[in-house]
């Protein structure tokens, strides 16, 4: 854009300069004809003194005259002739130079919208890169916490095994979130954490008392999992509050 406005504004450049020429042109060819009909005057004011004395010049006087005369006509004719030559020329040279330039710019313009096109694909491939491993890592970190909240169950501290269970479902439930776009692997993944979640339930179902988990712990890892939607998670976790005490919060 920024290019096409420098042409437009050296065309208009271009074409004021040919005007301002043609004006300078004008004016001297008109000076050297006010010149010419001085001189005719001069003449003219020659030839009645002459005639006054001589009237034998009469004849010579005139032809002179009618050649001059002619001479001037002819003269204007081949300046305004020139003109319209240098004009048209100018003309002709200035929409062959913008169509040239114009052209250029558009090719300029094709080139750099394709490199932007081409950077916006690239940018695109890595961003869905970038997404998928961020699932990856989601999806490792759900299992690693998997096996710590298992460990913490065989050593009886059920609380910890609620924590670390709940917490693998949440690294499930975010990796669901960053590849929905993906109906295969989203609905692989959903699967994962609803039999996921069934088996947690029915292990807490034989935890005697009941494990604890304070309120905004409780809500703040389960925001991910009941952002999901889905009507059997949202059941499964019901489940899940009454098979834990979520303790309120002290004010």
């Amino acid at each position: 854009m920024k290019i096409r406005t420098s042409l437009k504004r050296n065309s208009i450049i271009f074409f004021s300069t040919s005007i301002i020429v043609l004006s300078i042109y004008s004016y001297y060819q008109k000076t050297n004809i006010e010149h010419l009909e001085s001189r005719i005057d001069t003449l003219n004011n020659n030839f009645r003194t002459l005639v006054l004395k001589d009237s034998s010049f009469i004849d010579r006087i005139k032809l002179i005259q009618f050649k001059e005369d002619s001479y001037i006509k002819q003269l204007d004719r081949d300046t305004n002739l020139i003109l319209w030559f240098i004009a048209i020329v100018f003309g002709l040279f200035g929409l062959i130079s913008y169509s040239s330039f114009n052209r250029r710019v558009q090719i300029v313009e094709e080139d750099l919208q394709e490199k932007f096109n081409n950077s916006v694909g690239e940018l695109d491939q890595l961003k869905d890169s970038l997404i998928n491993i961020r699932a990856d890592l989601e999806s490792e970190s759900s299992t690693v916490n998997s096996q710590l909240a298992e460990g913490f169950l065989k050593e009886g501290n059920s609380d910890y095994y609620l924590f670390y269970s709940l917490l693998s479902l949440n690294k499930n439930a975010s990796c669901y979130s960053r590849i929905s776009n993906n109906k295969q692997l989203s609905e692989a993944t959903l699967k994962s954490i609803t039999t996921h979640l069934v088996c947690v339930n029915s292990k807490l179902d034989t935890i005697k008392p009941k494990p604890k988990i304070s309120e905004d712990t409780y809500l703040n890892i389960t925001y991910s999992i009941r952002s999901i939607n889905d009507i059997e998670l949202i059941e499964l976790l019901s489940t899940t509050n009454r098979l834990i005490t979520i303790e309120k919060n002290m004010s």
